[in-house]
């Protein structure tokens, strides 16, 4: 008997531990594109790191600086002056996502247009 009620503590454990939230997600859910840095902070507090990414100019010659604030190990928020312009819940999936767009520009055939090939 003391081994079965050990096995359905250690079962209850086990599925506790799984739907538990990540607090920095939880948080990340309300910031929304257009919030300015400040409400952010107040939001989120401050960022575990910033990635000064500089000053970018479009093509009609504006001025954008732009940073990406980095929360918990796979959390990020692009600020571009002093504004969030996107949050990304999984940086990794990100940047695996855009490695993938390079590669499919990279190996076109430059005689046929442009299209981005679908992961297999």
């Amino acid at each position: 008997m003391k081994k079965y009620c050990l096995n359905i503590s250690w079962m209850f454990t086990l599925i506790a531990c799984h739907f538990t939230t990540n607090p920095i997600e939880t948080k990340l859910h309300q910031v929304k594109t257009g919030m300015r840095s400040n409400q952010v902070t107040s939001i989120m507090g401050s960022p575990d790191e910033k990635i000064d990414l500089g000053n970018m100019q479009d093509t009609l010659g504006n001025q954008a600086h732009m940073e990406e604030w980095l929360y918990g190990e796979n959390q990020s928020i692009m600020i571009i002056n002093d504004t969030v312009n996107a949050v990304t819940f999984n940086r990794k999936k990100m940047r695996e996502k855009i490695e993938h767009i390079i590669d499919s520009a990279r190996n076109t055939d430059r005689s046929k247009p442009f299209s981005i090939q679908p992961d297999l």
